[in-house]
């Protein structure tokens, strides 16, 4: 999709493409669609939630680190540890999924996004009532 979109910049004469310019942009669209895969996660758990949104500033943050200036070899430093944190929680979040599948039960806290009141606040921030899907169901 990023491969896609950056073509068709290029052939439009829109972006000029550069090598630096190229990595900005698809380190950037990555981000955006991180972040649109980010507002799925609503209805998951706190964990999966935090995973996605962090990738998605990893995405930016590794955007604006492209460069060679030292301003920008801080910031892609900063990234690099940022990113460790974001591929700790990817390991616990899988960890704790594998678990959930191989004893039955949840091992590893993940904090499920619970209703609250019997009312879910998921679904892009729609009210649902939780009595009444399971009424439906």
């Amino acid at each position: 999709m990023s491969l896609a979109i950056f073509t068709t910049l290029s052939a439009a004469g829109v972006f000029v493409a550069t090598p630096e310019k190229g990595d900005r942009l698809m380190l950037t669209l990555w981000g955006i669609l991180t972040f649109l895969l980010w507002l799925c996660t609503f209805h998951t758990n706190l964990v999966t939630c935090w995973l996605f949104l962090s990738l998605a500033i990893l995405f930016w943050l590794l955007a604006g680190g492209v460069g060679t200036s030292s301003e920008r070899v801080t910031l892609t430093k900063f990234a690099g540890g940022w990113g460790f944190m974001v591929a700790a929680v990817a390991f616990y979040d899988g960890t704790a999924a594998l678990m959930k599948d191989v004893y039955g039960k949840q091992i590893l806290p993940v904090f499920p996004l619970k209703p609250v009141n019997k009312v879910s606040l998921g679904d892009f921030g729609t009210k649902r009532f939780v009595d009444a899907e399971k009424q439906a169901a």
